[in-house]
């Protein structure tokens, strides 16, 4: 009675193999394929409208890379070159206020 109840290593592991090709059919069945390519919207958007300049894919990418390396170094340069000069008297006592322009 008891063997009726627990199965065998060999019914377990035909068991886990027609479980496993079930699985790998089914993924196979519902897995997407993608028929179009991955294009970054910014790419097709500069391809678009560069008026012929851009015509390739990777050339957009450059340039796209190219304008945030220029975006960064223009930032950084602003940060480091920092803003107008305020007077020792105005940040040692605040109630002075900054001077005014000429």
């Amino acid at each position: 009675m008891a063997s009726d109840i627990d199965p065998t290593n060999e019914e377990i592991e035909k068991a886990l193999k027609e479980f496993e090709e079930k699985t790998r059919e089914e993924a196979l069945k519902h897995a997407p394929v993608s028929k179009k390519t991955e294009t970054s919207n910014m790419a097709v958007w500069l391809m678009r409208h560069s008026s012929g300049l851009v015509k390739k894919e990777s050339a957009a990418l450059y340039l796209l890379a190219g304008l945030a390396i220029l975006a960064l170094a223009v930032s950084l340069i602003l940060v480091v070159n920092g803003g107008p000069d305020i007077p020792k008297e105005a940040l040692q006592n605040p109630e002075l206020g900054l001077p005014e322009k000429d």
